[in-house]
């Protein structure tokens, strides 16, 4: 474990990484002790971060799934999503990241403790390009969040104003959207 204990850090959440959504280390943590399998993964990061391969990336997305359900018996984290947005009731923002911006994530995390804290002591490093590691602006890099279009672009139709009548300047015009039935105003404005 002690080994791995970068790889842990920043995947968990640090400076540079974000944290998951109302997790904390301690129940990281907890999760890690009670399930030693994952050590493997975080070693299988560290050993060889240009080639993750399909088995630890799965079992890493086991470790985030577990983190937010423990009882869970899904293996697909965007199951575990809807199941816990449909059956448990749970807000947008207590819920696990998708697929794709686990994996960005685990691009960043890995992007941290192998290449940045792995090589800290190397002196004349040669460290790769951040926008193939979970970032994005060469100009003032920012965490790519996910490779999946915005929702409103993908489904327009789930956008929805709280306009009574005449939608000027509601969320639909601003995004140059017609109203829809799930607006307020139910479609039957100037907008429709």
């Amino acid at each position: 474990m002690s080994l791995t204990l970068p790889v842990f850090h920043a995947f968990t959440g640090c400076d540079t990484v974000s944290q998951f959504a109302q997790v904390g280390k301690k129940t990281a943590w907890k999760v890690w002790e009670a399930h030693d399998e994952f050590t493997d993964a975080f070693y299988g990061v560290q050993s060889a971060p240009e080639q993750i391969s399909g088995e630890t990336e799965n079992s890493l997305e086991y470790f985030t799934i577990i983190l937010y359900d423990r009882t869970s018996t899904c293996l697909s984290i965007n199951e575990v999503r809807k199941h816990l947005f449909t059956h448990k009731g749970r807000q947008l923002s207590a819920l696990p990241p998708t697929k794709a911006a686990l994996q960005q994530h685990i691009k960043r995390a890995v992007l941290q403790a192998v290449h940045y804290w792995g090589n800290s002591i190397t002196p004349y490093r040669q460290l790769p390009s951040p926008g193939a590691w979970g970032w994005t602006c060469p100009e003032q890099w920012q965490p790519l969040w996910t490779s999946l279009p915005e929702a409103s672009e993908s489904c327009p139709e789930l956008l929805q104003c709280q306009c009574r009548s005449r939608c000027r300047d509601c969320k639909c015009v601003r995004t140059h959207l017609k109203c829809t039935v799930y607006c307020t105003c139910r479609g039957d404005c100037d907008n429709s």
